[in-house]
């Protein structure tokens, strides 16, 4: 068949071919491989484009963790083909298909953020869960989710549904003071609004993915008050109040402790005692102290009940 140079190995041909596709056309190509050589019949006749028609999903997303995969796989299945005219008309025949719109997720492709928002809106308001609570999901791959739900699930993953997620985000989460706080910038608070938000949130609680670095500390964290922001909005007022004034006043206390040290007078042997003390109870001299004062004054000020005697 002329357009293809017949010296050139299979290898050679698919790398071509595949340079001419996004990355995001892997999936569904793939998906048409699939069914192309399906039960490793490689011969591709006109009667196969009847099946080709529509997007059947013959691969589930957890299969692949990354694009890479998915072309990798691409690549794997059409050299078993071994014959490079029917690779040349597996390509041929896909180019009917060659119509995502790739402009349409430029703005998700490297906001993770994003992407967290729009697969909580789109699902949380798609056909079956519309008479649902809400529920939030976080997705740790979540482009190649989303990529993956927009070529197999066009009824609920469609370009109004992204435009409509664009739309919110530029307007509303992108603008919520709560949501943008510089306290996101303080790797202790991630941490500890982590804990915090698993202790106060039963949605935040029930996920099973467990952060590791701090960006998932943040990717999770901002997702999830994004979520509550759109659906739950009386929710997300009280408890990033919450969230906000806690952690204040945590660091309150602990700028208070380090405000109120005390250097007293001790006797070479007393501080000697001390310090082995502090070491033992892996306390500060000062939590030492604090904890001697207030166990002699209990003992010597106060009854059995802890009311002042005198």
């Amino acid at each position: 068949m002329p357009g293809f140079n017949y010296d050139s190995s299979i290898a050679d041909l698919i790398d071509k071919e595949l340079k001419k596709f996004n990355d995001e056309d892997m999936l569904w190509i793939y998906d048409k491989l699939l069914i192309f050589v399906d039960k490793n019949q490689y011969s591709f006749h006109s009667e196969t484009d009847s099946l080709l028609i529509g997007k059947q999903i013959n691969f589930k997303f957890d299969d692949f963790n990354n694009i890479k995969e998915i072309t990798k796989k691409i690549k794997s299945r059409l050299e078993k083909i071994g014959e490079i005219e029917e690779v040349e008309y597996f390509f041929k025949r896909i180019q009917k298909f060659n119509n995502f719109d790739k402009e349409l997720f430029s703005f998700l492709k490297t906001n993770k953020r994003l992407c967290n928002f729009a697969i909580n809106f789109i699902e949380n308001n798609s056909l079956e869960n519309r008479n649902n609570l809400p529920e939030f999901k976080f997705i740790e791959n979540n482009y190649l989710y989303t990529i993956y739900q927009f070529t197999f699930n066009e009824i609920n993953f469609n370009k109004d549904s992204i435009n409509k997620v664009k739309a919110i985000f530029i307007d509303v989460i992108s603008k919520d003071y709560h949501n943008n706080s510089k306290n996101f910038e303080d790797e202790d608070f991630l941490k500890w609004a982590y804990s915090y938000l698993i202790n106060k949130s039963r949605d935040f609680k029930r996920l099973k993915y467990r952060p590791s670095t701090n960006s998932d500390y943040y990717n999770l964290i901002v997702s999830f008050l994004d979520y509550i922001l759109h659906f739950k909005k009386d929710t997300h007022y009280s408890l990033t109040n919450q969230l906000y004034k806690a952690w204040s006043q945590k660091k309150f206390r602990a700028a208070d402790k380090v405000k109120k040290q005390y250097h007293l007078p001790l006797t070479k042997g007393a501080k000697s005692e001390l310090k082995k003390l502090s070491d033992f109870k892996n306390k500060t001299e000062n939590e030492i102290l604090e904890e001697l004062i207030h166990q002699m004054y209990l003992k010597e000020m106060c009854d059995e009940d802890g009311k002042l005697k005198y």
